[in-house]
């Protein structure tokens, strides 16, 4: 401690402390209109990405508002990634719980007793791991069937609810 305290009063030191702030600025002064330059690439690929989307869903909800049929069949697919969710969901559920029992349940017990020795060591070992890893999975699966069931109601409810009327600019007008 004594010598880094030493060090600070040497001019070697506060020479090279100016140095390195004086190429931290240059390369920082570089720096910045690149930085700058590609986030507003990012920034605008990102908006004209954002204003594609909403075209393509106001177009998809336009079409859904002239056509039952195709009412049905996204009230059927939401219905559907319920329904996969709930089972994924259940799923998930099931090997979480099958990877708590065996974590927790001792080599010699009774339970055990229809299986050879070897094969509950395997059990043990690689069961854990296995069913976690498909736990998890499942739960992905679960937050994709559930996102894209809430997409599709949201578009029936934009499909059954009429847009809001523009005001009228001749009743402005004659006041």
């Amino acid at each position: 401690m004594r010598d880094f305290f030493a060090s600070l009063g040497s001019l070697n030191w506060w020479l090279s402390v100016v140095v390195v702030g004086f190429l931290i600025h240059i390369t920082s002064a570089y720096l910045k209109s690149i930085v700058d330059f590609s986030l507003s690439r990012i920034s605008t690929k990102w908006r004209l990405r954002s204003e594609a989307g909403r075209a393509k869903r106001q177009k998809h909800i336009e079409k859904l508002r002239g056509d039952l049929s195709e009412q049905i069949l996204i009230a059927t697919s939401e219905v559907r990634n319920r329904i996969g969710a709930l089972t994924s969901l259940l799923l998930s559920a099931i090997l979480y719980a099958w990877a708590i029992f065996i974590s927790i349940m001792p080599a010699d017990n009774p339970l055990w007793r229809p299986l050879s020795p070897s094969t509950v060591l395997t059990v043990n070992k690689f069961g854990k791991p296995v069913s976690m890893y498909f736990a998890s999975v499942g739960m992905l699966m679960t937050f994709g069937y559930i996102f894209k069931a809430f997409y599709y109601h949201r578009l029936l409810i934009d499909a059954y609810t009429e847009p809001a009327a523009e005001p009228d600019k001749d009743a402005d007008k004659s006041t």
